[in-house]
């Protein structure tokens, strides 16, 4: 009978009966047990498991020929019960489509070294979800991602679709001259200018902004750079700085984010609702603790919002529950001052509990502009909602942030 490289990996691995006994090093011994049980159950080895199996074999050569293999016949030959087993080692970059055509990008190779080492820090510029497939990860198509992927891997072993590498020059084109290509506001004798801005993009702000906004040159900033287009004329900024009614809302619309970490200890929650007021960014969602906190944290807001809006115009959409700390208090001030409203066109201010999104909210035809959020927490369910808002504030002091970066591009300021 012809003796095989697996006969003398099961010996090793103590699978299969041995004559004498075989002391493996002790740092090889899982090593070689699992490719042992490997081939018992039928599992054909691979071409660099093989090559360790030979290794192994002609370390352990004495004791192997005890227990009647041919070691010197068997290196000679290599002989297999099986064939090796072919593994796929293709390392790409790919452009994928699906059924109905939508584009993403993946990455097909994951084990390699190279791709291990460079991971950790790529996933966290990634805009979009990341699944995976056995060894393919998959992830939105769109120009941040591929700007990440393509400079990391395009000096590696990695084979990148012409398609991506096309994409990838003319994004450093942008980079390299951001002011022939990217969208800002400037300003011409007084009038807002949009520049780069080509017919799409033009298009998608005329539909978003109003001629009303237009005449509110701080409302119309704000909304502009809602719509991706960011000012950079120092005309714009000495202007900002001219008529902005006080110091938050100046650095609010001088800041490229979207969402704002507002210390309490240095700003009122009037200040808050001024600047929701001044850059006209209604609707408002707040989201409170739903403890005995609530009773102080809505009474804050609703303060702050008599003589700015109706109380018709305002909803608490949730209730403190019975035997909870100031739940009688909490319900009989939302009667008292009229907030248990349907929520409907007119609707400017919504309050909801933390991490408990209404399902009438969501069926609501209701769609909020920013969000207030009250709670030291950023977890749960709500983060995801957030995400949609095109402002957000962290009226808090909390020094855990969970979305320290909100899609994996716009980041939380600190006012």
């Amino acid at each position: 009978m012809t003796q095989t490289v697996e006969d003398a990996i099961e010996i090793l691995a103590g699978v299969r009966p041995r004559i004498i006994n075989i002391r493996i090093d002790y740092n090889e011994k899982n090593l070689i047990k699992s490719i042992g049980r490997q081939v018992s159950n039928g599992l054909a080895l691979t071409d660099r498991q093989l090559e360790l199996s030979l290794k192994k074999i002609r370390k352990y050569q004495e004791n192997l020929e005890k227990n009647n293999i041919d070691v010197t016949a068997l290196l000679a030959t290599q002989s297999l019960r099986l064939p090796l087993r072919e593994i796929d080692r293709s390392q790409m970059i790919l452009i994928s489509t699906d059924d109905d055509d939508k584009k993403s990008i993946s990455i097909k190779g994951t084990r390699a070294r190279t791709f291990q080492e460079k991971w950790p820090k790529i996933q966290e510029k990634l805009v979009g979800t990341i699944t995976e497939h056995g060894t393919v990860k998959e992830f939105p198509f769109n120009e941040i991602n591929i700007a990440v992927v393509v400079s990391e891997f395009q000096d590696s072993d990695f084979v990148i679709d012409p398609g991506l590498l096309l994409i990838f020059k003319e994004i450093e084109k942008i980079q390299e001259n951001p002011e022939k290509f990217v969208p800002y506001v400037d300003l011409e004798d007084e009038h807002v200018v949009v520049r780069n801005a080509n017919k799409h993009c033009a298009k998608y702000v005329e539909s978003k902004i109003s001629t009303d906004t237009k005449l509110n040159f701080l409302s119309y900033i704000d909304k502009l750079k809602k719509c991706g287009i960011y000012h950079k004329d120092a005309k714009i900024l000495e202007k900002i700085g001219k008529i902005a009614p006080n110091e938050l809302t100046k650095n609010i619309l001088t800041n490229s984010a979207t969402r704002f970490r507002i210390s309490p200890d240095t700003h009122s929650v009037d200040n808050i609702i001024d600047v929701i007021e001044n850059l006209d960014q209604w609707p408002v969602l707040v989201l409170v603790d739903d403890d005995h906190k609530a009773l102080e944290q809505v009474t804050g807001i609703f303060s702050a919002l008599v003589g700015k809006i109706s109380s018709s115009e305002i909803t608490v959409f949730f209730r403190i529950d019975n035997g909870q700390k100031n739940y009688s208090e909490f319900n009989q001030m939302v009667k008292d001052n009229h907030l248990n409203n349907y929520i409907g066109p007119d609707t400017k201010v919504v309050f909801i509990a933390k991490n408990k999104i209404p399902k009438p909210l969501l069926k609501a035809d209701w769609h909020p502009n920013t969000a207030i959020m009250l709670s030291n927490h950023d977890f749960g369910k709500t983060s995801a909602f957030l995400d949609d808002m095109s402002t957000v504030y962290y009226y808090n002091n909390s020094i855990v942030v969970r979305n320290n970066k909100v899609k994996g591009a716009r980041q939380i300021a600190q006012l």
